[in-house]
């Protein structure tokens, strides 16, 4: 499960993973559960509308969020190893969303199936990731706010004293899925590293490789992710 956030690379990551899907499960064994780069959006935002507002979203429909869950259930019982889901709002989700995503995803599987978890999830420095969310809000607004307005909304400390809000997130998916299944990456690092996400995503977090095979790995991804 890759969970975001905004502006940590994902969209690129997305569209990497959907426009090699037939790529990823021959060479390394990775069924894409998604047709679409946005294709996990409408699960996370099904979710956090039913969950927290009690609503369906008018821009998701039931079909589409029921759609989401059989691909990720025939990916997860498909012949590979292993099975990819991206939505940025996933890191947003608190542990009454995971268990409403799990119980969904259990209603689609065999009784009894089991599976493990791997959740990416990406950060950035967090002056620069509040100013990429602000410009991000903004861009489109006939009415923006400032800069300094979007820090005091966006610092504002949770219930355990925690204001950041990445370590928000990170302190929820922590106590969900334990620490043994968290592969953080830092995008500044990826970056200075001349690394994508899909060479974090593909070559160390889904296949494990390390020395030669990471580094061939880590060359045909980013064969690939060159516009032809």
């Amino acid at each position: 499960l890759h969970v975001g956030p905004h502006k940590t690379g994902t969209t690129s990551l997305q569209f990497f993973m959907t426009s090699n899907r037939a790529w990823l499960k021959k060479e390394y064994d990775i069924d894409v559960a998604m047709r679409k780069a946005k294709d996990g959006a409408f699960i996370a935002n099904w979710i956090s509308n039913v969950v927290h507002h009690g609503s369906n979203p008018a821009f998701v429909s039931a079909p589409q969020f029921r759609f989401g869950i059989q691909r990720l259930s025939e990916a997860l019982r498909s012949n590979a190893s292993l099975a990819f889901l991206s939505a940025e709002d996933f890191v947003s989700f608190d542990a009454e969303s995971w268990a409403y995503f799990f119980a969904r995803l259990s209603e689609a599987l065999p009784g009894g199936f089991q599976f493990c978890v791997r959740v990416v999830v990406g950060s950035r420095s967090p002056m620069d990731w509040l100013r990429s969310m602000w410009e991000e809000r903004n861009k489109k607004s006939t009415s923006p706010t400032s800069f300094l307005q979007e820090m005091v909304a966006m610092r504002q400390a949770d219930q355990s004293g925690e204001s950041d809000q990445l370590l928000r997130s990170l302190n929820v998916l922590q106590s969900v899925f334990g620490s043994a299944c968290l592969h953080p990456f830092s995008y500044e690092h990826l970056q200075e590293r001349s690394h994508s996400v899909a060479v974090f995503v593909v070559c160390n977090v889904s296949r494990k490789l390390n020395a030669t095979g990471w580094a061939a790995c880590k060359k045909r991804i980013q064969a690939r992710e060159k516009p032809p």
